[in-house]
């Protein structure tokens, strides 16, 4: 029970210690993270892309897959070198996708309305925020992502929070059963001695 306990204590520290260190870090520094990201996730593709590529000059596969190597080592190189392009890409694309999606969402809460549906309403107000979103994320996606960085953080300084007060509040549980234990224990020995003195 003891090993458990300690085991309990040394996990919970560590996610604590993890947590708010990342957080305070995404925060602080959330373009250098994105950049360092990118670096690790480029490098692993360029090393994934020169797996591929060996594979021909061992002469276990044809020059297809020399091809499609050499491709993923290029998207590698231009993921850790463009990575700022890379991400402007992506959440253009994800902007995108949220104006089309609140699009139909705001037709078809039109369509709600004139039917006699109650909610359509709500539908109308959250399409029209989410287009908002999608047309911000467009304009200026690095500015966005930078913002998501940091809100991950923050997010990771929240988790730290509320590991520090499951921590405290498992401790105290701990120590009480503990006193409890030890209570019934003293109990215990006082009724075997007025036992074997009777």
């Amino acid at each position: 029970m003891e090993d458990i306990v300690k085991k309990f204590k040394s996990v919970s520290v560590l996610t604590i210690l993890i947590s708010a260190i990342l957080g305070m870090i995404l925060i602080a520094f959330p373009s250098e993270t994105v950049k360092i990201i990118s670096l690790i996730f480029g490098i692993a593709i360029i090393v994934f892309g020169i797996v591929v590529s060996s594979l021909f000059f061992a002469k276990k596969s044809g020059k297809a897959t020399l091809v499609i190597g050499i491709i993923i080592v290029i998207f590698g190189i231009f993921v850790c070198t463009k990575y700022d392009v890379l991400i402007s890409f992506i959440e253009i694309l994800l902007g995108l996708s949220l104006i089309v999606s609140s699009t139909a969402d705001f037709a078809s809460s039109i369509v709600a309305h004139r039917s006699g549906a109650k909610s359509w309403l709500i539908t109308l107000l959250l399409s029209v925020v989410v287009a908002a979103t999608g047309v911000v994320i467009v304009v200026n996606p690095f500015s966005s992502a930078m913002f998501l960085v940091r809100f991950i953080g923050a997010s990771l300084i929240g988790l730290a929070i509320l590991e520090l007060i499951s921590f405290i509040q498992f401790k105290k549980t701990v120590s009480k059963v503990n006193v409890d234990l030890n209570t019934v224990y003293i109990q215990d020995n006082l009724r075997e001695d007025n036992d074997e003195k009777s």
